[in-house]
């Protein structure tokens, strides 16, 4: 039986780094392969929603996956019911994939309506990277952050990922 695809929902939020290193931590502890990448965006965001689209596609090089990125811009307003619906709408569209969605790097305006349809159609894959500080060193490469420093969490199963 073949694998599922993947479809993997995220967002930009004040760094583009949280996008990418949650992005490759996800990849790195569950060796998940994305056929498909979803990254909302407020339109104020959109040069570093580009930024993000290069840096998720030179993981996704290095790491040999096939995948394709798509861009969607979330009004400026915080319209909790706008990422809600953009979220719906891609999960509606990828119903025979399995979802990821990481709320990592998210606005909480964002992260909020979309953990809703989450929750709605049980989607059992959702993410968040902590790091015990968030100072420079959070803006390197995920593997340049000691990584005791850095925690992989499952949320809706409480699964913990945690490399010594």
């Amino acid at each position: 039986m073949p694998e599922k695809d993947i479809t993997f929902i995220t967002f930009v939020g004040r760094s583009e780094w949280a996008v990418v290193n949650s992005f490759w931590a996800i990849l790195y502890h569950r060796d998940l392969k994305p056929s498909k990448v979803h990254i909302l965006f407020r339109s104020s965001d959109e040069e570093r929603a580009e930024s993000c689209v290069e840096g998720l596609n030179q993981i996704l090089e290095a790491e040999e996956i096939d995948c394709t990125i798509e861009k969607h811009e979330v009004k400026e307003r915080f319209d909790l019911m706008g990422p809600a619906d953009i979220v719906e709408e891609i999960m509606e569209k990828a119903q025979e994939s399995k979802i990821v969605l990481d709320i990592t790097p998210a606005r909480k305006f964002m992260a909020s309506g979309s953990l809703v349809q989450a929750m709605k159609r049980d989607v059992e894959d959702v993410y968040y990277l902590y790091i015990d500080e968030v100072d420079e060193a959070a803006k390197r490469p995920y593997l340049d952050i000691p990584l005791p420093r850095q925690e992989l969490l499952e949320m809706t199963g409480g699964e913990h990922f945690v490399k010594d």
